[in-house]
């Protein structure tokens, strides 16, 4: 595809970037349809938040994206199948309906959470830190119950 035919498609830079985001949303919310149909709902919760967290950790403009670094994500997916703070709102709200998640968090908690772990361990070389950051941060979710 040429410079042409993306500046036809996508008239901003902004453009651009919002496209490519909600494709990456739309993905992240494939895999959340697929935890939650597959797994128990802590676990699938816990499986969520751990491939958003890698995926950012991987792709910094989902990171920016999650973080709101200049771009407005529930309003660019409001209107969407791919809504990714709807999605994992829903797997909290599983999650918490079992007994698995603390109930005095919420999905906006739980972002801010997903965002810190992704900045802990940016790239493939933190990983470990990621990892370990990722372990403490689901210990703290689990419900006391």
């Amino acid at each position: 595809m040429g410079t042409g035919t993306v500046s036809r498609h996508f008239p901003t830079k902004e453009a651009l970037h919002e496209a490519i985001v909600l494709d990456r949303m739309e993905a992240l919310a494939g895999a959340a349809e697929r935890f939650a149909a597959e797994r128990e709902p802590g676990e699938a919760f816990a499986a969520f938040f751990g491939f958003m967290v890698d995926a950012g950790a991987l792709d910094h403009g989902l990171a920016d994206a999650l973080s709101g670094g200049g771009f407005d994500i529930a309003a660019a997916a409001r209107g969407t199948d791919h809504n990714v703070l709807e999605v994992l709102g829903g797997l909290l709200a599983r999650a918490q309906e079992a007994g698995e998640v603390r109930a005095d968090v919420d999905a906006a908690d739980v972002k801010a959470l997903i965002t810190g772990c992704i900045e802990r361990g940016r790239g493939e070389a933190d990983e470990d830190a990621r990892r370990r950051t990722m372990s403490v941060v689901l210990a703290g979710l689990r419900s006391r119950a």
